[in-house]
This record gives C-alpha cells, structure tokens and sequence, in this order.
C-alpha cells in the first residue's frame, strides 16, 4: 500500500515521486511501473475520474472507478479507450481504416492510430507492365 496522506502533500508516494522526478524526466510507480509525467497530488482512479475511489472487492479492479476509461489513445486516434478503468498504457484502438499510396493506386487497410507512409515500389509498376501484355 502505498501513502498520499489525504491532504499532505509529504506522504510516502508524493516523497518517492518527488525524488524520482529530480533524477529523471517522469517517474515510474513502483506497483505497476507505469511512467508518469505528474507527480502524484491526491488519489485518484486510474482514469482520474472519480476523486478517492470506494475499495473495491474481488472481481472488481481495486483502485478503479470501474467506469469506462475514456481516454485518448493518443496522436492519430481519435477514438476514446473503450476499456474499464484500468491501469498502464490504453490499448491499441480496435477500428480499423483505409489508407492509399503516395500515388493514390493501392489502398491498405491499416489499424486507426498507426501512422505509416505507404510507398509503391518500382517493382509494383513493372508487375503491372509485364501483366499487361
């Protein structure tokens, strides 16, 4: 269990936080080992919801408001986290969408937050010639 001391700002977390922040950019919880680019202030859902989240019993996810995340997946994805509050990074988004070549050709089904550069090769415009002959 780790300590914010509601209300004082010199619980053993804010302490461990602080320290870490001065030797390195961020700091990396030592339960989850999830990177952080705040120091911890107050408690909060892993969402950071809902203020001094209920304990939580078995199944339930201790720590969690256990209500959709919400979050931004990040750049490229417009689509919030579907998941239940929980820790560590979102994951991927599920949707999928159409991305086309430089030259406008071929179209590639892509995951929605990927960002990938899709070249046509040499190669692909001589397989076209030889197939129209």
């Amino acid at each position: 269990m780790f300590h914010i001391n509601r209300g004082n700002t010199y619980g053993c977390i804010t302490q461990w936080a602080a320290k870490s922040f001065e030797d390195h950019v961020g700091w990396r919880c030592p339960n989850c080992q999830n990177i952080t680019l705040e120091i911890p202030r107050g408690y909060k859902c892993f969402c950071g919801k809902t203020v001094n989240p209920p304990t939580q019993r078995f199944p339930d996810m201790p720590h969690s408001c256990n209500s959709t995340c919400g979050k931004s997946r990040g750049p490229g994805c417009t689509h919030p986290c579907t998941e239940q509050c929980h820790p560590g990074p979102c994951p991927e988004c599920p949707v999928m969408t159409t991305r086309q070549c430089n030259c406008g050709r071929e179209k590639f089904a892509i995951r929605c937050g990927k960002e990938m550069e899709f070249k046509v090769s040499a190669f692909f415009f001589l397989i076209i010639a030889v197939g129209k002959k």
